[in-house]
């Protein structure tokens, strides 16, 4: 699934959590599905690195399908509007510490807010990020849509 000999952009891990969220960015990242259970999963593209094709002035995208976890989930509310033209969308995730122990994550779409509490998050990348450049991958790019986070 990780290919080392192809030239391409690398992510410094494959694996990310809530230390990393400073660093992290989720503007314009769709989201494909949404899992319930005591962790809330949800099947994203996650856009890396905003390239600028200096030649068109367009921007080019490094993308990899992602699955963002929020551990031991709890109070998830989802306000949401959506016409499906072009799906749901991440505008930003902001979060504010609750207790010692958990985040209130807000995420914000395009289409409406997803709030919930968490003991944090991990993102799992599965695959090799894809030089693209349109925001998201296909179906058959990403290899489906799923939760699959090893």
């Amino acid at each position: 699934m990780f290919d080392d000999h192809m030239e391409m952009y690398k992510p410094e891990k494959l694996v990310w959590n809530e230390s990393d969220f400073e660093q992290m960015g989720w503007h314009d990242c769709p989201i494909y599905g949404i899992h319930f259970a005591d962790n809330v999963a949800l099947d994203i593209d996650y856009l890396f690195k905003w390239v600028l094709n200096d030649q068109d002035g367009h921007y080019e995208f490094w993308i990899s399908p992602s699955t963002l976890v929020f551990e031991q989930a709890r109070n998830l509310e989802i306000d949401i509007d959506l016409d499906f033209v072009n799906g749901l969308e991440i505008a930003d995730i902001h979060r504010e510490k609750n207790r010692e122990d958990e985040y209130k994550y807000h995420i914000d779409t395009q289409e409406g807010d997803i709030r919930l509490i968490a003991s944090g998050y991990k993102q799992y990348i599965r695959k090799n990020p894809i030089l693209k450049n349109s925001q998201c991958l296909t179906v058959e790019e990403r290899d489906g849509y799923f939760f699959k986070i090893k």
